[in-house]
């Protein structure tokens, strides 16, 4: 089970909201070679400011006595800044920006060597364009490792064939010499999709 809460508020110039949840972690940390997913409490807070077209959004959360590689636990870190841009003509940019701090002792950290970085960086950039008459939208959207230099970006075209049939042509770029994307850095590939909603 997993239980949490949101107060959210609303104003004119500013939404901003307030969270609490105690839940698993959603990715399995490695440890002893396996992939495990442990409890973990979360405290956390939110806000998102409209200035003319831009949006500026900002989040920040603590991560109580979260499982890290290597199987030991520590309280972490996590802020997260981001832009959104409306340009207009169905232009749109978004851009952000999320960092990570584990709490290690020293002491801790050096007994434990396996154990995640302290800092670590990960940013995204998306960039999509609707054409005819909003029925093709073409989009590149990035991870950009920025603690190790790696990067996924995904180019795709969203054709929709009508309301319900979507034609998705795509690729996916990796590159990585170490950190996140390493191990796909040869899963380049170009891909189809087709969708039907319904």
């Amino acid at each position: 089970m997993e239980y949490g809460g949101r107060l959210s508020v609303f104003l004119s110039g500013i939404d901003f909201s307030f969270s609490a949840l105690h839940t698993w972690n959603k990715q399995p940390v490695m440890c002893n070679g396996q992939g495990e997913y442990r409890r973990m409490s979360m405290l956390g807070a939110d806000m998102s400011v409209p200035v003319g077209k831009f949006v500026v959004r900002g989040e920040v959360a603590e991560y109580l006595d979260e499982l890290q590689t290597g199987g030991a636990r520590a309280a972490s870190t996590n802020a997260l800044i981001g832009l959104d841009w409306y340009a207009g003509n169905d232009w749109t940019l978004s851009a952000q920006y999320s960092h990570k701090y584990v709490a290690w002792g020293e002491h801790r950290r050096s007994a434990l060597p396996l154990c995640s970085a302290k800092n670590t960086g990960l940013s995204t950039l998306r960039i999509s364009k609707d054409l005819l008459h909003n029925t093709l939208a073409l989009q590149t959207f990035a991870y950009i490792d920025v603690t190790n230099g790696g990067v996924f970006n995904r180019l795709s075209a969203d054709y929709a064939l009508n309301d319900q049939l979507h034609a998705i042509l795509g690729y996916d770029f990796f590159h990585a010499d170490s950190g996140m994307f390493a191990v796909y850095k040869k899963n380049s590939e170009l891909w189809v999709k087709l969708k039907y909603s319904f």
